[in-house]
C-alpha cells in the first residue's frame, strides 16, 4: 500500500521535481567536464533545455497552487492538530529523493500517459478554485505530481515516487466533521479508562468527562487536547515513515498505522493519570499556565516508544526482507538523447489551466467574501436594559472565555440580566464570527457531553420568539448538581449575501468554498420557578431578538437552531 521501492502504477504516484532537477544539474555538469575539445560546442544544450522545462514546470506547478494553499496553511497556524504541517513537505522531499536514488536517472517520458494523469489534476485545481477544499487540493496535487513524473521517466520511474505523494495527505485537514465526531468518541473513552485505571488508588467520580477527586477541590476535565486525537494524527505520520525508512513489508506498514489509535488513547491515558496524581499532590492551580502542558511532553515519546517496541518485537519474530538495490545508472548520453517534448506538453497543459485559474479567481472575488454583510454595531451596543423590564451588568472573565474557545472569535459578550433588578439571573452569551466558527459552540456538545449533565428531552422544545410564530429559538435542559436544572435557549443568525446577481459558479463558492458571518446568542438560567421561565421565554427571549433586529443585524441576516459540526471547548 506504501510501498515506495516498487515499480507501481498508481495514479496518484508523486515525482519530486526538486530532486530531478537536482539530477540533472548534476549530470549536465559531469558531461560539461567529461567533454574534451574535439566535441561540438551544442553537445550539453540538451540537458540544459530539459534542467530548463523541469525548472519551468515546477514554477507553474507553485503558482498554481498558492491560492490552493491558503487555508491549509491557515490550518496550519490555528489548528494544533495540524502544527506538524510545516515538517511534511521537508520529509516529503527527502522521501523524494530517496525515491530518486533507488530508480536511477529516467530515460524516457511518456506524454500520452502523462496527460491522463495531468488533465484529470487540473480540472480538480479548478475544482478546488471554486470550492477550497483541502482533499481536493490533495487530489490535484498527487495527479499533477503523477503526470509530470510520467513526462519525466514514463510509469515505472515514476512509480518510485509513490510514497512521498501519499505521505503529502498528512499536511492537509481532514473535514472537521470526522475529527469532531472522533474528539467526542476519544474523549468519552480516555476519562472512562483514566477513571477506572484511577479507582484502585483515588476516589473517583465520573461525569462524562469530568473526573471528580475526592480531596480535590476542583474537577479535572478531559478537554480534546487530552482526546489523543492531536497526537494520533501525528502517530500515524510516524507509522508510516517508519515502515518506509526500514523498508518494512506492506502488511507491517498498515499494522504499525492501525496501532496508532490504540497507542495515542493509551498515551492521552497516561497524560490523565499524570495530571491527577499531580492535582492530589500540588493542587489544580499549576494546571492554569504553562505546567498544564507538561504532561503532554510525555505523550509524544511514550506513543512513538510503543510504535518502535512493536517493530523491534517484530523484526525479531520476522524476518523482513532486505531494501531493493538502487536502479542502475544510466549513461549520460542517455541524458543527452532525453526527448522534453512530453514535459513540454505538460508545461502548456499547465499554463492553460494557470490562465483558466486566474480568470476563475477574478470571478470568483468579484462577489467574494466583501459580497457579505457586516455587523453593524459591537455587541457591547446591546443595552443593559431590556424591555423595561431586564437590567443587566457585564460579567468578568470576558477575556478568559474568549481564550478557551478554539476559534477566534471577532467580538464576544457575557451579560447577566434580571427581571426588574431582582430573581434569578438569566445569563446571556453572545459571540460573532466573521467566517462563522461562532457555530462550533453548540448546547448538546458543552454541556451533556462535556460535562455529562443529561438532557431532560421531555422540555426540548422550539419556542417562538415573534407573534406570528415565525421566529423560533431552541429550548435545552439539563439536569446539573445533585437536584438543580439549567435551561438554555439557543439560537444563531447567519448573515447571508445581499447580492441577487450571483452567477451559478459564485453561489457555489460562497455556499460551500465560504462560511457566511454568523452570530450565535445563548440564554440560560438555573431557576425553575414556572413564572420566571414564562417571562424569559415571552419578554425576555423576544426583546434580545428584536433589539438584534434592530440594532446589530443585517437585513439579509435569517434566524436558525441548526447545530454544525463541533469542536468542543478545551478547559
Amino acid at each position: 500500500m506504501w510501498h515506495s521501492f516498487e515499480p507501481v502504477n498508481l495514479e496518484t504516484a508523486e515525482g519530486d521535481g526538486l530532486s530531478v532537477a537536482l539530477f540533472f544539474s548534476e549530470a549536465f555538469m559531469a558531461d560539461f567536464s567529461e567533454t574534451s575539445a574535439s566535441s561540438p560546442p551544442d553537445a550539453t544544450l540538451p540537458d540544459r533545455r530539459l534542467v530548463f522545462t523541469v525548472g519551468v514546470s515546477i514554477g507553474l506547478l507553485v503558482v498554481l497552487f498558492v491560492a490552493l494553499f491558503v487555508p491549509v496553511v491557515k490550518a496550519w497556524n490555528i489548528d494544533p492538530n495540524y502544527s506538524h504541517g510545516y515538517l511534511i513537505p521537508i520529509v516529503c522531499i527527502y522521501l523524494g529523493m530517496r525515491a530518486f536514488h533507488r530508480a536511477g536517472p529516467p530515460s524516457a517520458g511518456d506524454a500520452r500517459m502523462a496527460m491522463m494523469s495531468l488533465i484529470p489534476g487540473a480540472v480538480l485545481v479548478l475544482a478546488a478554485t471554486v470550492v477550497p477544499w483541502p482533499l481536493i487540493t490533495f487530489a490535484a496535487l498527487a495527479m499533477i505530481l503523477r503526470g509530470l513524473a510520467v513526462a519525466v521517466g514514463g510509469r515505472v520511474w515514476a512509480g518510485y515516487f509513490t510514497a512521498p505523494i501519499l505521505f503529502s495527505f498528512f499536511m492537509f485537514p481532514v473535514p472537521a466533521l470526522w475529527t469532531s465526531t472522533l474528539a467526542l468518541w476519544l474523549q468519552d473513552f480516555v476519562s472512562r479508562m483514566s477513571g477506572q485505571l484511577l479507582e484502585p488508588f483515588l476516589i473517583v467520580i465520573r461525569k462524562g468527562t469530568v473526573l471528580h477527586l475526592v480531596g480535590v477541590p476542583q474537577p479535572l476535565q478531559v478537554g480534546e487536547q487530552c482526546s489523543g486525537l492531536r497526537q494520533l494524527i501525528g502517530f500515524f505520520a510516524f507509522a508510516v515513515l517508519l515502515g518506509l525508512m526500514l523498508d518494512r513489508p506492506a502488511w507491517w506498514r498498515i499494522l504499525l498505522v492501525l496501532l496508532a489509535v490504540p497507542f495515542a488513547v493509551l498515551a492521552n491515558v497516561l497524560r490523565v493519570l499524570l495530571m491527577c496524581f499531580g492535582a492530589t499532590q500540588f493542587g489544580t492551580e499549576w494546571m492554569s499556565g504553562w505546567m498544564h502542558h507538561a504532561p503532554a511532553a510525555f505523550t509524544l515519546p511514550a506513543g512513538f516508544g510503543m510504535i518502535l517496541l512493536v517493530d523491534y518485537v517484530l523484526s525479531r519474530l520476522v524476518r523482513a526482507p532486505g531494501p531493493e538495490p538502487a536502479a542502475a545508472t544510466a549513461p549520460a548520453a542517455a541524458v543527452r538523447r532525453f526527448d522534453v517534448r512530453a514535459l513540454k506538453k505538460c508545461i502548456a497543459a499547465l499554463g492553460i489551466t494557470l490562465i483558466v485559474q486566474l480568470i476563475l479567481l477574478l470571478h470568483l472575488r468579484s462577489v467574494g467574501v466583501e459580497s457579505f454583510p457586516q455587523i453593524n454595531e459591537p455587541l457591547a451596543g446591546i443595552p443593559t436594559i431590556l424591555s423595561e423590564n431586564w437590567v443587566g451588568r457585564d460579567v468578568p472573565g470576558v477575556e478568559s472565555l474568549r481564550a478557551q474557545l478554539p476559534y477566534t472569535a471577532d467580538d464576544i459578550l457575557l451579560r447577566e440580566y434580571r427581571f426588574r433588578g431582582s430573581g434569578s439571573p438569566v445569563q446571556l452569551y453572545a459571540v460573532h464570527s466573521q467566517v462563522g466558527d461562532d457555530r462550533k459552540h453548540h448546547p448538546e456538545i458543552c454541556i451533556r457531553e462535556v460535562t455529562g449533565a443529561p438532557e431532560d428531552l421531555e422540555a426540548r422544545e422550539r419556542v417562538a420568539v415573534s407573534a406570528d410564530g415565525s421566529r423560533r429559538v431552541q429550548r435545552f435542559a439539563f439536569r446539573t448538581g445533585l437536584a438543580g436544572r439549567t435551561t438554555v435557549y439557543y439560537w444563531h443568525y447567519t448573515f447571508l449575501p445581499e447580492q441577487s446577481d450571483r452567477t451559478l459558479l459564485q453561489s457555489i463558492h460562497q455556499g460551500l468554498g465560504q462560511h457566511a458571518p454568523s452570530l450565535t446568542v445563548q440564554v440560560s438560567t438555573f431557576s425553575t420557578d414556572p413564572t420566571e421561565l414564562a417571562a424569559i421565554e415571552n419578554d425576555f427571549l423576544p426583546a434580545v431578538d428584536s433589539i438584534m433586529r434592530e440594532r446589530l443585524l443585517p437585513s439579509s441576516a435569517v434566524i436558525a437552531t441548526t447545530r454544525l459540526p463541533v469542536t468542543l471547548l478545551r478547559q
